[in-house]
C-alpha cells in the first residue's frame, strides 16, 4: 500500500515523519461570530510548527518558517511524555523504533496517532480551533489507549514546550528573548486557568503599556474538573536546558511535580498536564488561545471543561467548512478528485474572501469574509493577517 492515500474522507500519510516535508495551515475560519487563529503545521514532531492571534508578531507558539519550523517542532513544540509502571517513553520522539505513525488530514482539522509496540500502548492527538466564540483558541485533544492486558499505572506529562506571554513579538522575541523574559508573566494559576502575558511593554518609551488581553490554557481529563498545569519549564525538564529529555518528570511523580512550587515570572513559561492513573483510556483535552479580557475565560470554564462541548465545536467547525464548499460540491467516481475540488475552492475563498450581503434600511451591500492574506511557513516573506474579530 502506497504511504499516502484517501480514506472515509481523510487525506492519511503513513508514517508520517519518514515522508518528504510539507507544510499547511489550519482554515481558521470560526464562523461570522467567531474570533479566528492562525496555526501552521508539518509533517513532524506532533504537527503544529506555530500558532497565535492577528498575525505572526503575536504569537502563542513562536513562528518560524518552514526550514527552521521543521528542525524545531519536535522540542520546541507539543510533547508528550509517558511512565508506564515507572518506565519513561515519549511519544512522537525521533528516533523511536518499533511503532507505527500516521497524519490524517480533513479541511477542518487533522490528527496524529502513535502505536508503540513495545510499551503497548497508542495515543491519537486530534487539532482544530474553536468558532463561534468570544475568544480565539487552538483545541488539542490527546487518547490515551493501552493495548496491554494488564492493569498499568500511567503518568503522563502533556503539553508545550514554550508558551509565547501576549505582548511578546515574534521579532522581539527572536532578537532579544533573554531580555524580553524579565517582563514576562504568569497570573491566574490558583484557578487552573494559568493567564500569560508581558507585565507591561518592554520598549523603550515614555509611556508604558499595560495589557489586557492574555494567552491562556486549560485542561481536563473528567467533564467541569480542570487539572493544575505545570508552567515552570525546569519542573518539567530540570537541568536539560535543551529540552530534549524531561529529566524532572522522569525523576519526580506526578504527586511531587502538582506540590511544587513553580516560578511564574522573569522565565519563558511552558504549559503541561500532568496525570496519573491506571485506567485502560483515558482522554485529556486542553485550549490554549487567547482572550480580549483575559480573564474572561476565567467565567467560562463550566462550558467549556466539558466532552459534550469540544465534541459540538469540532462538528461546527466542520460544518461551517462544508457549509462554504457545498458550493462546489461534486460527486464523481473519484472521491480524491471530489474532495480535491473542494479543498481547491476553499483555498480560493481563504485568498480572495467569502461574499456576504448585509443590508440596513434600504442600503445593503457586499462583504467579504474570512479572507486572509496569503502566507505559510515556506512563504514567510508575505505577511498574513488573520483578525481576531467577528466577520473577520
Amino acid at each position: 500500500m502506497s504511504n499516502y492515500y484517501f480514506k472515509d474522507e481523510k487525506f492519511i500519510i503513513e508514517n508520517y515523519d519518514k515522508q518528504k516535508t510539507f507544510s499547511n495551515f489550519l482554515p481558521g475560519i470560526a464562523g461570522l461570530m467567531g474570533i479566528p487563529m492562525w496555526a501552521f503545521y508539518v509533517n513532524r514532531g506532533q504537527g503544529i510548527a506555530g500558532f497565535g492571534i492577528k498575525d505572526k508578531s503575536i504569537p502563542i507558539m513562536e513562528f518560524f518558517p518552514a526550514s527552521i519550523a521543521l528542525q524545531r517542532v519536535a522540542l520546541s513544540g507539543f510533547r508528550t511524555f509517558l511512565k508506564i509502571d515507572g518506565e519513561s517513553v515519549e511519544a512522537f520522539a525521533v528516533g523511536s523504533e518499533n511503532v507505527s505513525r500516521s497524519m490524517e488530514i480533513e479541511p477542518h482539522c487533522f490528527s496524529v496517532i502513535e502505536t508503540n509496540h513495545t510499551y503497548e500502548y497508542t495515543v491519537k492527538v486530534n487539532y482544530f480551533t474553536i468558532p463561534t466564540e468570544d475568544f480565539a483558541a487552538l483545541c488539542r485533544s490527546v487518547t490515551f489507549e493501552s493495548l496491554s492486558e494488564r492493569e498499568r499505572t500511567i503518568e503522563i506529562c502533556d503539553g508545550l514546550a514554550e508558551i509565547i506571554p501576549y505582548g511578546t513579538s515574534n521579532d522581539d522575541y527572536k532578537g532579544m528573548g533573554n531580555l524580553n523574559r524579565s517582563w514576562m508573566n504568569v497570573e491566574n494559576m490558583e484557578s487552573n486557568i494559568p493567564i500569560f502575558k508581558m507585565r507591561s511593554s518592554s520598549s523603550d518609551d515614555a509611556e508604558v503599556e499595560v495589557f489586557h488581553n492574555g494567552h491562556f490554557y486549560l485542561s481536563f481529563c473528567k467533564d467541569g474538573q480542570l487539572l493544575a498545569p505545570v508552567v515552570d519549564h525546569e519542573l518539567i525538564f530540570g537541568y536539560d536546558s535543551s529540552k530534549q529529555f524531561a529529566e524532572g518528570f522522569q525523576n519526580n511523580s506526578v504527586e511531587q511535580l502538582a506540590g511544587s512550587k513553580q516560578n511564574i515570572e522573569n522565565e519563558v513559561p511552558c504549559g503541561f498536564t500532568i496525570y496519573s492513573t491506571k485506567e485502560k483510556s483515558f482522554r485529556i483535552v486542553t485550549l490554549i488561545g487567547n482572550a480580549s479580557d483575559s480573564f474572561a475565560i476565567v467565567n467560562q470554564k463550566d462550558k467549556v471543561s466539558k466532552f459534550s462541548y469540544i465534541d459540538a465545536k469540532r462538528e461546527l467547525s466542520k460544518k461551517l467548512i462544508t457549509d462554504i464548499t457545498a458550493d462546489i460540491k461534486t460527486k464523481t467516481a473519484f472521491p480524491l478528485f471530489d474532495a480535491y475540488l473542494e479543498q481547491s475552492y476553499l483555498d480560493n475563498v481563504l485568498r480572495g474572501g467569502y461574499p456576504i450581503e448585509l443590508s440596513g434600511g434600504e442600503q445593503s451591500f457586499c462583504e467579504y469574509v474570512y479572507s486572509r492574506k496569503h502566507g505559510d511557513l515556506e512563504r514567510e516573506y508575505n505577511w498574513f493577517v488573520t483578525e481576531p474579530k467577528c466577520y473577520s
